[in-house]
């Protein structure tokens, strides 16, 4: 028989259950929350004499006036870039998005959050949401100040407000690009920064999204004047994709990551990713002393960039399916000061033989230029690196 205690304890814990039930099931109802109705508070701070318009475009924003002045636009973080949470659910914010760049309301209308349902007062979580307004889409998030009212982040759930705040980032770019917010580009190819379709391994390889070359060993030893007793064994094979794209990073690092990554980047920033298989290490050991990977460097026109420590984040694995069983992975965010432009060749060199941040001495193989751009079923194109064949 139960004793008078257990039973107690199991009636407190059958009341928490069906509380993050209900809880659970009332915030993932109120993601079909009336966008139009939500306008005014999004824009609350910009006073009266607001009008919306109809749904529209893609992705679907609200177009907001005041008076005849165009001054932002609604949208659904989940209608824009499909957002999901920590525990991949869907994830939806409502936001309004000024026409200057700066984020003019949030609110959380939807998620699946079990931390957020059972650990957090709505208090701290409607504090935090709102401490939203005024953050700048043109830069990147560890760059800007604490915001002007409410907490940085919901305290015992600092991963899930990460996710939440990279979600409502990611979207208001998109809709920034697809709005030409901030004036049309000078140039007729663009990077494709809001178009995403599932895309397997294979699928992105023959699109040239990804870039591979293999090097076997008698090919390095070769140009290095060495002897090799198994020239046809493989010495490294190397890929590289420019992540910026979307359709590209998305599906190469989940939503969830690709929006983190992209987070820590201004509106225009660039990061690109590299994988390898095989006996050498494009990484190698001795970055971790001395800051610089000192075998591998991108380079475009006259410009080199010596990749850095400061610019890398290891990727323990892809998000796609069909992808090889991969050595290594890391991500390199590019510094603004590179200037790297995508719509014109760059490649990256993997270095054999040198040591200690030194080319000299070294053979340098070149794995990869770029073409000017791929087509993706009729969406907006996205530049993407080229196999260069050996």
């Amino acid at each position: 028989m139960m004793s008078k205690l257990e039973a107690a304890a199991s009636g407190v814990l059958l009341a928490i259950v069906f509380h993050l039930f209900v809880a659970t099931c009332a915030l993932a109802a109120s993601g079909g929350s009336d966008l139009a109705g939500d306008v005014p508070i999004l824009f609350r701070n910009l006073g009266g004499d607001l009008r919306s318009g109809p749904l529209s475009g893609s992705p679907p924003v609200i177009e907001v006036f005041k008076g005849s002045e165009l001054v932002g636009y609604a949208f659904s973080t989940r209608a824009v870039t499909k957002s999901v949470g920590y525990s991949s659910k869907p994830l939806d914010i409502h936001v309004g998005l000024r026409t200057d760049g700066h984020i003019a309301g949030a609110k959380l209308v939807a998620h699946e959050e079990p931390i957020l349902v059972i650990g957090i007062k709505p208090e701290d979580l409607e504090a935090f949401v709102r401490g939203l307004v005024d953050l700048d889409i043109r830069q990147q998030l560890t760059s800007q100040h604490r915001p002007r009212s409410g907490p940085a982040h919901v305290a015992g759930a600092t991963v899930s407000s990460t996710i939440i705040k990279d979600a409502v980032l990611r979207s208001a770019r998109a809709v920034a690009y697809s709005r030409s917010l901030f004036g049309s580009p000078k140039r007729h190819v663009t990077v494709d920064r809001t178009s995403f379709e599932p895309r397997t391994w294979p699928e992105l390889v023959a699109s040239q999204a990804i870039s591979g070359r293999e090097l076997r060993r008698g090919e390095v030893s070769r140009v290095l004047a060495r002897a090799e007793a198994e020239p046809d064994a493989n010495f490294i094979e190397l890929f590289a994709a420019l992540l910026s794209p979307t359709m590209i990073g998305q599906n190469l690092l989940g939503a969830q990551e690709y929006e983190r990554i992209m987070a820590r980047l201004p509106l225009d920033g660039h990061a690109i990713l590299i994988a390898a298989r095989g006996l050498y290490s494009f990484k190698g050991v001795e970055w971790r002393q001395t800051g610089l990977f000192d075998r591998i460097q991108l380079v475009q026109g006259n410009h080199t960039l010596r990749l850095k420590r400061e610019m890398y984040e290891n990727v323990e694995k892809l998000a796609l399916s069909g992808a090889p069983e991969l050595r290594e992975i890391g991500v390199f965010l590019l510094p603004g000061d590179f200037g790297l432009d995508p719509t014109q060749p760059w490649r990256i060199e993997l270095i054999v033989g040198g040591g200690s941040g030194s080319v000299h001495g070294s053979a340098v193989f070149p794995l990869g230029r770029a073409q000017n751009v791929v087509p993706f079923d009729g969406f907006h194109r996205a530049v993407v690196p080229e196999v260069l064949k050996s």
